[in-house]
């Protein structure tokens, strides 16, 4: 099988090598012209290619034949309108690979098409982003399901594992908001099974939330994570607020039969 990853980094690069070493056939793109030595290396077929609302610099054409693609390149929460020029991105990048399209398309998105809602959460909920990169991640999600190719969404958690280490995101921080709001965690590990899985089973056409079973706290479990690293605890405000969700991985469950190696989100601090 033939395996193209749009966008080799943090989790990227590791399901591209986690794919390589199931004998599969890699293909991975960086934006980097210097890291394509350091692919190869890897057993990774390299391409250097940037992606922008009105052109793109590479071989797409060639990256893209093949049996499924990895679209792994988040919108960038802190860029200038970046709810129009993500999905204007999106948009020039199917327009590339019209004449031919990979077989099959997988999309990671995020939680924050949800919003901050105040329920469960399933795949049947409502969109309703706050942020504009969850206005951005939306309309791109709108945009792949009307391509025409058979595709899947997964709708990641917080991405957590290895280097990003939860202890370090709220340490330190004052006066927080939202203390007893769950959080919505997913370790990388986690994040390249439930791909690979989607892959072997050729689950596509399916939208599926991707986080742990557990949802702690947020002031629980920052508290608990800062001070297992040996930093300052976070603090939070006393005054009750709205908002909040709890995402349900039932579906992915059930679909896949899958069991997450990370359940929990205590099994994730180091």
């Amino acid at each position: 099988m033939v395996c193209s990853v749009l966008g080799c980094g943090w989790m990227g690069l590791p399901l591209a090598k986690f794919l390589v070493e199931k004998n599969n056939r890699v293909k991975g793109s960086t934006t980097r012209e210097e890291k394509r030595a350091y692919l190869e290396e890897q057993g990774i077929e390299p391409y250097c290619i940037k992606l922008y609302p009105h052109r793109i610099i590479g071989d797409i054409a060639q990256f893209a034949d093949t049996d499924v693609m990895i679209l792994n390149f988040p919108p960038g929460r802190y860029k200038h309108e970046i709810s129009v020029s993500f999905p204007a991105t999106v948009a020039r990048l199917l327009e590339g690979i019209r004449q031919q399209p990979p077989r099959h398309l997988l999309f990671v998105s995020s939680l924050s098409v949800y919003g901050d809602s105040s329920y469960t959460v399933t795949e049947e909920s409502p969109t309703f982003p706050m942020r504009q990169s969850g206005v951005a991640l939306v309309e791109v999600e709108e945009l792949l399901q009307k391509s025409g190719i058979p595709m899947t969404i997964l709708r990641m958690g917080g991405l957590v594992g290895y280097n990003r280490r939860p202890g370090r995101f709220l340490a330190g921080r004052k006066n927080l908001i939202q203390a007893n709001a769950p959080v919505n965690l997913v370790h990388l590990d986690d994040c390249i099974h439930v791909i690979w899985e989607i892959i072997q089973q050729k689950r596509w056409g399916e939208v599926f939330n991707v986080c742990a079973d557990a949802h702690p706290s947020r002031k629980e479990f920052y508290t608990f994570a800062a001070t297992k690293m040996g930093l300052p605890v976070p603090t939070f405000s006393d005054q009750q607020t709205e908002g909040g969700k709890y995402v349900s991985n039932e579906k992915l469950k059930k679909s896949l039969n899958f069991s997450f190696q990370y359940a929990d989100p205590y099994q994730m601090v180091n």
